[in-house]
């Protein structure tokens, strides 16, 4: 299989079947590379979700021409992008596949252009483009493949050569960023990029098989076309499960037994569930055993992609490279503007939707929501403009790719904290229009400070402060400006850091790991320290972080 010197479109469906498994199973090792040793370090896992959805775009298309897999391809991982790195590798994969463009197959030559072109395009998509991270990668690697396609036109050679060449680079990306060699990591989302093409590498190798392949117990062919019938299961199943201690392994272990394309992620108490099976009820059956569900979705696969190539309701604009929905015909708009917030935790998001936000996304710190997540919002809000609030740093690219895809006019504050966001929603004026909203709602960013309190997950060194695996570390725009063994000492060792001369109101969101208790007798000890400020404390129940901090 490794001579292999053109990629047909049967040969391409596998091979990204192949590195989309392969990403999965090392999705955790790319999330410990997190510069920061917090514990929603989820590179790895943003990547894998985006590219499982880009492969499962591949099922809908009948054609076997490269170029329609390349652009479903890229289709797909745009409506799943999340986080920041999903939406550079959505952009890397939209590069690739207008190089592809309405080629039949990809020789050694075709290949290369579209590994280099998948480059330029992400280089085009970063606003600011920063060396030593996956741009870097995709960069010297891209250039190699160039370079090898002039030696020998073969897409195995050339690939080969991407591969070794990205390998390389990846391991010079902490001589290129100091925060990485300050860390001891290389670049995660290098390190994930590098992972897709050496699961390619792999499979054609013979080292790795898909899911399919063990089920089958057969080698993979270069021939015939999927069709409807080839899909095994049927039931693309998606719910997050709340409640106390959820099994995550056995509910794995059941589901893997039930289907494929098996997603589980999320906390002990809150987790998100996707799976392709014929017996959803069985699956529903099951979590519902551990907790409430919620955003339970149920489709067809087939009969949906039937619906939507006859009925045009989803249509790729090429010149946007996206993906434009037909909005359905709804009831009388209610409302002139309508808000969608990024939150996680019970807490939190009755805060902000008592604040005015007509529609909340779960996500945050940990369970990015994709693009598709945020558009579902934001086409179900009652309203001609949305305004969304990220309120999470990761999460701006993935909401800014929603103006794109979608008739309503959309804007995107760039709140990148849930302060930040309870304070743009306070800002918020319904008898001014979107404009002048946007304008105040972004302005207000600027007059709240933010802290963020968790705990270590393995030994670092950041900023020259020694941190310990389980260490209480305190965060404040961008640095680890506190660590110690105890949450309330970390607190307020990082107020008094975050506080000045200006300040008026100190605001305390105490996380699920925090009582009530505890909470107030911290209140209490912060009022004596100082007694100029209003402090205040609100359950947010969010998952990882024992305390958000607002400082205004």
């Amino acid at each position: 299989m490794a001579n292999i010197n053109k990629i047909d479109g049967n040969a391409f469906r596998q091979i990204m079947a192949a590195a989309s498994s392969y990403l999965a199973d090392n999705k955790e090792r790319v999330d410990s590379l997190n510069v920061f040793p917090v514990p929603d370090g989820d590179t790895g896992t943003n990547m894998s979700l985006t590219f499982q959805s880009a492969v499962a775009e591949l099922a809908k298309v009948g054609s076997n021409k490269v170029g329609d897999l390349t652009q479903a391809l890229a289709r797909g991982a745009l409506m799943g992008a999340r986080g920041n790195s999903g939406v550079i590798l959505s952009q890397l994969l939209r590069g690739f596949a207008q190089e592809a463009d309405a080629k039949e197959t990809l020789d050694g030559i075709s290949l290369a252009k579209c590994l280099s072109g998948a480059s330029k395009m992400a280089y085009r998509a970063v606003i600011k483009p920063v060396e030593g991270t996956i741009l870097t990668v995709a960069r010297e690697a891209g250039e190699a493949s160039l370079r090898a396609s002039r030696e020998k036109n073969d897409a195995y050679y050339v690939l080969k050569r991407f591969v070794t060449a990205a390998r390389i680079s990846l391991d010079n990306t902490p001589n290129m960023l100091p925060v990485l060699k300050e860390a001891g990591v290389v670049d995660a989302g290098g390190a994930g990029y590098l992972i897709i093409w050496e699961g390619v590498l792999k499979y054609l190798d013979g080292d790795l098989t898909t899911l399919e392949d063990q089920k089958s117990d057969q080698k993979a062919s270069f021939a015939g076309v999927l069709s409807d019938e080839s899909i095994q299961f049927r039931y693309c199943t998606e719910f997050i499960i709340q409640g106390e201690n959820i099994p995550q392994d056995n509910l794995r272990d059941y589901l893997l037994n039930l289907g494929d394309s098996l997603i589980v992620v999320g906390d002990g108490d809150l987790v998100k569930v996707h799976v392709h099976t014929n017996n959803p009820g069985l699956a529903l059956e099951k979590a519902v055993k551990y907790g409430e569900l919620f955003k339970i979705k149920i489709e067809n696969m087939v009969e949906q992609n039937k619906d939507a190539v006859s009925s045009g309701k989803a249509s790729w604009n090429t010149e946007l490279g996206a993906v434009a929905f037909k909005s359905a015909q709804k009831a009388e708009v209610e409302q002139e503007i309508g808000i969608v917030a990024i939150a996680a935790g019970d807490g939190i998001s009755e805060i902000i939707n008592s604040l005015g936000a007509d529609r909340i996304v779960s996500g945050g710190q940990t369970m990015n929501p994709s693009t598709a997540d945020i558009l579902e919002a934001v086409e179900d809000c009652p309203a001609k403009s949305v305004i969304i609030l990220p309120n999470n740093k990761n999460i701006i690219a993935t909401a800014k790719q929603v103006p794109d895809v979608t008739n309503k006019k959309v804007y995107v504050i760039e709140s990148r904290s849930i302060p930040q966001g309870i304070k743009a929603l306070l800002s918020y004026d319904p008898d001014m229009g979107v404009e002048d909203n946007f304008q105040n709602m972004s302005q207000a960013l600027k007059e709240v400070k933010t802290g963020e309190v968790t705990f270590a997950v393995r030994d670092t060194t950041m900023n020259g402060i020694q941190i310990g695996q389980q260490d209480i570390i305190g965060l404040s725009e961008g640095k680890i400006q506190a660590v110690g063994k105890d949450v309330s000492e970390v607190v307020k060792d990082l107020v008094s850091k975050i506080v000045d001369e200006n300040s008026a109101i100190l605001t305390l969101y105490y996380g699920a790991d925090v009582t009530e208790e505890e909470a107030t007798l911290l209140v209490e000890e912060l009022e004596k320290q100082y007694p100029d400020l209003e402090v205040e404390a609100y359950s947010g129940n969010q998952p990882l972080y024992y305390y958000l901090i607002s400082v205004e």
